[in-house]
């Protein structure tokens, strides 16, 4: 059996299926149906949870930021910011009812929280996690109602932070002695879209080495395009993958141009699926079942005894032709002037017999190739239909 690695990583780690976050965020919006249409579509592309966000702007904003005109005109869905947000923003009692939604079809609902009333709220659904927005992750009195009052897991973000700031959320949680058990922290870069570039994927390396038997887990947020470097986290050792997730890249809003639309949601939870039975050992068998006919038919053998009938298949067919016509010919033309006598015949009808073999001969190496091609192509099929059969894997 082919078995999962112990990876450098760290002491004891092994991979697992990558747990999904489909990051609906406020793409819904503002209205409800959208909302309960995105967790759908989720759900039916792999995600294990669709992520909502939940804010009480007048808290979190200063006066001076509420009243503000949005700074993207296009995108706003109020005269100012605040009405904005507003605008975008879910009661408790709608977030209750997006989770017990997810629990009817199969999904789970989670929330990223921005300030103390929102944290205190959402702490009342008893979901899986509640996550710490990049923007927020140095807002410990929010985070010590997430640590204290709160049961579940606790996610961080850690784009726009400094490797101290990171050190501070760490120890903030080994206080209490909560961190090995309860905090995830999340690789990410705060831009809509990111360039790659900027994602600096090798930075769960380094969270690995800092903090890889700290915290309870490490994670990639990605707001790149594309699906290709989600895969590179998770072989790096990311066990959650969250993207923004849309119906519609083209619809209205901040995120929308950074999410992915359900065919790429699909797809890279399919690649993700791929990838965890991928990474593993041939183990104990050096030749997999799947090689052993291979390795029949195709290895190289240089000391064994080569069957030249075997080998040479067209050769051999044309030469027994080519000798039986011969045979066949000759004797005539030596019967023929015998029986009618006469003897100058022979001068002329040999040069005919050996043209006639040339030409026989030709025709009968054409036909052997074609009887020996028709051979490997039935032998070609046959190995095709052991090994399944299958339409060859396809990336988009």
């Amino acid at each position: 059996m082919s078995k999962r690695p112990v990876s450098e990583l760290g002491s004891g780690f092994k991979y697992e299926p990558c747990k999904v976050v489909a990051e609906i965020g406020c793409n819904h919006m503002g209205q409800m149906e959208i909302a309960k249409e995105l967790m759908k579509i989720a759900k039916e592309s792999g995600s294990h949870y669709a992520k909502f966000q939940k804010r009480c702007p007048k808290e979190l904003l200063t006066p001076e930021q509420y009243n503000k005109p949005h700074p993207v005109p296009h995108n706003a869905y109020g005269d100012t910011y605040g009405a904005h947000r507003e605008f975008l923003e879910f009661s408790k009692e709608q977030h209750k009812e997006l989770w017990e939604y997810g629990k009817e079809i199969g999904i789970e609902w989670a929330t990223s929280v921005w300030d103390v009333t929102s944290a205190r709220e959402m702490i009342t659904i008893p979901c899986d996690f509640l996550k710490v927005p990049s923007a927020c992750n140095n807002h410990f009195e929010m985070l010590k109602v997430l640590r204290d009052e709160y049961k579940g897991i606790v996610h961080v973000s850690t784009g726009m932070t400094t490797k101290s700031e990171i050190e501070d959320v760490v120890k903030f949680f080994e206080e209490t002695d909560q961190a090995k058990s309860r905090l995830v922290i999340y690789n990410c870069t705060s831009g809509y879209p990111v360039p790659f570039k900027d994602i600096c994927m090798l930075e769960l390396s380094r969270l690995y080495a800092e903090y890889g038997d700290r915290v309870y887990e490490l994670a990639f947020s990605g707001h790149h395009l594309g699906i290709a470097v989600d895969i590179a986290a998770y072989t790096l050792g990311a066990k959650w993958v969250e993207r923004h997730f849309t119906k519609d890249r083209t619809w209205k809003g901040t995120d929308h141009a950074a999410s992915l639309e359900p065919a790429g949601l699909g797809k890279m939870c399919r690649d993700l699926v791929a990838t965890y039975e991928a990474l593993t050992y041939k183990g104990e068998n050096e030749i997999l079942e799947i090689e052993s006919e291979q390795r029949d038919k195709l290895k190289y053998r240089k000391h064994q005894k080569i069957n030249a009938v075997e080998e040479w298949p067209v050769v051999s067919i044309t030469i027994w032709r080519c000798g039986v016509a011969y045979a066949s010919l000759y004797g005539v033309s030596v019967l023929l002037p015998s029986l009618f006598g006469c003897a100058g015949m022979r001068k002329w009808f040999k040069p005919v017999v050996i043209t006639v073999v040339v030409a026989f001969g030709s025709w009968a190496h054409s036909i052997g190739a074609i009887e020996w091609g028709q051979k490997a192509e039935e032998e070609q099929v046959k190995a095709n239909m052991t090994l399944g059969g299958e339409v060859p894997y396809s990336y988009m």
